[in-house]
């Protein structure tokens, strides 16, 4: 991720979209980081970070997936099922799929 943040203030274009790109697929890991360095950036990585934040704030297909599969094993209750789910958790602790896999295993608990 550093170097990727580095190259959006490469001289070539073709390495700015690349780290812009690059940054987008890893979003949901990295936000707190991303926000950090939006704060302290200037000029075109400011707006770059920018277009790399803005559209995670809303649901993306693979998170909407995500949170289906944690409703799926939510409604399974098996051992299986919330074994998955304890998993899950350890993820970031920003991540979509963390989150809702806690949501899931508060609503499973007995």
């Amino acid at each position: 991720m550093a170097l990727a943040l580095k190259q959006l203030d490469a001289p070539a274009f073709a390495d700015r979209e690349r780290a812009q790109k690059e940054l987008a697929d890893v979003v949901e890991w990295v936000r707190p980081k991303l926000e950090a360095a939006r704060k302290k950036a200037s000029g075109e990585v400011a707006q770059r970070l920018e277009r790399v934040l803005k559209p995670s704030e809303s649901l993306t297909p693979s998170q909407l997936r995500q949170i289906r599969a944690c409703e799926v094993l939510e409604g399974i209750r098996s051992a299986e099922a919330v074994r998955v789910l304890r998993a899950w958790t350890a993820g970031p602790e920003k991540a979509r799929l963390t989150i809702e896999a806690k949501e899931s295993l508060e609503r499973v608990a007995p």
